[in-house]
């Protein structure tokens, strides 16, 4: 090949490289463990549900200290479907009694926690003691969900996900290629 044609061999190589990555379709997967978010202007860690609402699924874990059978349980079961629990814009909020334990339920689950304030207003709004144990679902449009004073199944939390009209918008969006908006 001529010194002449290599160069443009060269750039032709490079377009076909560059425009076949653009073309290939983004599916929602990310690199890092944060939480994917429905938007790009949703906090990678939120610490109010004000502003976790249209970005993440909160999850309260209210209970007495991080050493809870029924805690322990909960997060048992959250971690052994981390993946599915992030693809599900779930974040685990651990409401605990116990301030001298930070209540971090695991790296490889999306989580956050609330300020003391956020806290004692969420304890108020769903009527639980300091004491008590309970699950809370909420939804992206910010209402409740579910409520548990048990451990639940992550095969139920998934279904109630699942059954959600903006998690059915979601699923569709993934499945034509498209990004979540």
């Amino acid at each position: 090949m001529s010194k002449t044609r290599q160069p443009v061999c060269q750039i032709r190589f490079v377009l076909v490289v560059v425009l076949g990555t653009l073309a290939i379709p983004n599916f929602g997967l990310t690199l890092d463990s944060s939480p994917e978010t429905a938007n790009e202007s949703c906090p990678t860690t939120p610490t109010s549900l004000s502003s976790m609402r249209d970005c993440y699924r909160p999850l309260l874990l209210f209970a007495r200290s991080v050493k809870d059978p029924e805690f322990v349980r909960q997060i048992d079961e959250l971690r052994a479907h981390a993946s599915e629990v992030k693809e599900r814009d779930i974040i685990v909020v651990p409401v605990v009694s116990n301030d001298t334990v930070t209540a971090q339920p695991q790296a490889e689950l999306p989580n956050t926690e609330l300020s003391r304030s956020e806290a004692s207003a969420a304890r108020s709004r769903f009527k639980v003691n300091a004491d008590s144990f309970r699950v809370v679902l909420i939804g992206k449009d910010g209402s409740q969900k579910h409520s548990s004073k048990t451990p639940v199944a992550f095969d139920k939390l998934s279904a109630l996900v699942d059954s959600m009209p903006m998690r059915k918008q979601e699923i569709r969006q993934r499945s034509q290629g498209g990004k979540r908006q």
